[in-house]
This record gives structure tokens, sequence and C-alpha cells, in this order.
């Protein structure tokens, strides 16, 4: 009895996913009209049921492959299973009634941030091609949106890039300390994203910062050193020796002095960061008793106070000044990005040097 209980079951993988079989709670619907898409740009090189995972944004992923079994949507009027591999251009046909459409494509919401930023994100703009956008994000704009943070360079970057994306999302593919300045480059498409983010990765990138730090610095330099981040704490550490463990990383950042302030007081510096970790720069300065200025985090609290209440500084002078990558989906591959307007004017006052 016990056997032939078992044996009558139906065992249904899905319903630990739904509710119900997604393909009942979407009944299909034929239609012997079609709905034709063409692939944009930024959508190519992806696989065909991923793309249609982003257009048809609430239809389940088995749903969306039963579709494509029942010869519903098709690719380039050909039957398609969905492990092609799209390119700019391809046709997806959908054999799919209005009504039914409606059901499984909800339209992305945009926020608007168009207004923000002082109205003026094309300001922004050091370079754009039809892959990529390099951007001079100001001090004070975190790369990323964080939890009621507000606008973020990325949220204004895809608001700004939105008619012409369907469903891929661009993506940056380098970030900045919210109050550090420079270039931050997005990606408008998967494959642009893929090998910018592979020549990050393969250290084909070369990123120049300008920083005033204090102290007197006649000599150019190295500073090598294991790293290790608290994540809690959001501080990064510095030791020559003494860190070991699985989370301990080499960091390496090279400087060249560019001038002095008339009192020695502040060294203009032009810092080579030769691995990409966080706060690894201003770290780094502060391991060598040369923090950079206005830091709220390692600098001296005695000279940022001067810096603010004297210049109206509140954030490091550090700006990531010039960028190359070595990556051949990008027309250009070096920009150079000015400093903000109040690091400029402290250049050209303490160190009588233009950048």
């Amino acid at each position: 009895m016990k056997k032939k209980y078992i044996q009558n079951v139906i065992f249904n993988p899905l319903q630990f996913f739904y509710p119900q079989n997604p393909c009942q709670y979407f009944p299909i619907k034929y239609n012997n009209s079609m709905l034709k898409i063409t692939i944009p740009a930024g959508e190519g090189g992806r696989r065909f049921d991923r793309f249609l995972s982003k257009y048809l944004n609430r239809a389940p992923l088995p749903l969306i492959r039963k579709l494509l079994r029942k010869k519903m949507i098709k690719l380039n009027k050909k039957n398609a299973t969905g492990s092609e591999t799209v390119s700019e251009g391809d046709e997806a046909l959908f054999y799919i009634s209005g009504e039914f459409m409606e059901r499984l494509r909800e339209p992305a919401v945009q926020k608007d941030f168009s207004g923000t930023c002082d109205n003026s994100f094309a300001k922004l703009i050091i370079y754009e091609d039809e892959n990529a956008l390099v951007l001079n994000k100001p001090a004070g704009l975190l790369s990323h949106a964080s939890v009621e943070s507000g606008p973020s360079l990325i949220d204004m970057a895809v608001n700004y890039l939105k008619p012409a994306y369907m469903s891929f999302t661009p993506a940056l593919c380098n970030r900045l300390d919210r109050n550090t300045s420079g270039l931050v480059v997005c990606g408008k498409n998967l494959r642009a994203v893929q090998l910018i983010d592979a020549a990050f990765a393969e250290s084909r990138v070369k990123r120049f910062y300008i920083a005033a730090v204090s102290g007197e610095i006649t000599e150019p330099g190295v500073i090598e050193s294991e790293y290790r981040k608290d994540a809690s704490r959001n501080v990064a550490h510095i030791s020559r020796g003494l860190m070991k463990g699985k989370d301990t990383k080499k960091a390496a950042t090279a400087y060249t002095p560019l001038g002095q302030s008339a009192n020695r007081d502040f060294t203009l510096v032009r810092a080579e960061l030769m691995t990409g970790l966080s706060h690894q720069i201003r770290a780094h300065f502060k391991y060598i008793s040369h923090p950079i200025a206005g830091d709220a985090k390692y600098g001296d609290p005695i000279v940022n106070r001067m810096l603010r209440d004297g210049f109206g500084i509140r954030s490091q002078l550090l700006h990531a000044h010039t960028l190359h990558i070595d990556c051949d989906i990008l027309r250009n591959t070096e920009w150079t990005a000015p400093p903000p307007a109040i690091f400029s004017k402290f250049i050209a006052n303490a160190f009588d040097i233009e950048i």
C-alpha cells in the first residue's frame, strides 16, 4: 500500500519555489499577432534566456523555457532553446497576446535624478562612446547608493543612459570613496563591463592621483606593506612584516613630490595606485606620517580644522587625476580630470602650481 502511494505521487520541484506551478499561475494565451523586439547594443553577448528573464521580468524562468519549447518565442524567426548568444540587431519574436505580455512584463521604474548634483550631470562627463562613460565624480557624492543616502553616481548615470537600454543596467567598473573626487568608468553594456573589469583585475590599468599631504616630502618613493580592512569600522590597517592571515593583502603605492608649500607644512604629490585596495592611498600616507590634508578618518584633526576654518575645505584633498586602461573596446584609453575648484584654488595658493 505504501509502495503504491509513492508511485502515484507526482513530484513537482516548482512547488518549493512558487505557490503553484508558474505555468498555471500564468495561463498561456496564444495569439496570431506577433511582437518584435530588436536586441540593442547593450544586450549583446548574453544568453537569450537571460535576456528574456530581464525583459519578461515578472515571468519565472521555467515559464520562459516553456514558451520557448512551444515556439511562442523565437529568435531571428527560428526556434530557440534559450542557450543562444544574442547579438546587437537580433530580433526576438513573441507570439503572445498583449494581455498576457502585460502580465509577464512590468516596465522598470526609473529614479529621476536629473535635477540633482547642481543640475549638471553632463558636466561630469569626461568621455563617452558606445561602450563607456568616463566621469569626473565630485567629492561628497557616493559611487553607489547606500541606505537612505540619496542619489549616487551610478543612479545618475543610469538615469542619463536609460533611453538607450532595455534590460541591462549600466555598471561602474571602479569606485572612489565618497569624499574622493576624480575619474570613474561606467560600462554601458555587458561586454564593456566584462572587458573593463578584466583590465582592472589583470593590472592593465594605471591610476594616478593628486594629493596634498601634511609635512615635507622631497624625494619620490614607494610604500609597500601588508594591508587589512576592518569592515566593521570601515578602516584600513597597514603594517610591515607584522600582519598574517587570510584577510591580509599586499599593497603598494608609488609617489612623486610635485612641490612644497612656502612654510613646508604641505607637499603636493602625484601618487600611483599600484594595487587597488579600499582606502589604500589614505592609509599609506598616514603610515609614513604624511596624512592627506582634510582626511577626517586618517588625517590630523588640527590640520583639518585649520583647512576647514581658513579655506572651507571639508574633505580629503585627494583626486583621481589620470586613468589609463589597456582595453580594445574603448576608442580612447587615457583621460585626465581637473580637480574640484576648491582643491585647485588650494593648489594655486599653497604651491603656486596649476594642475
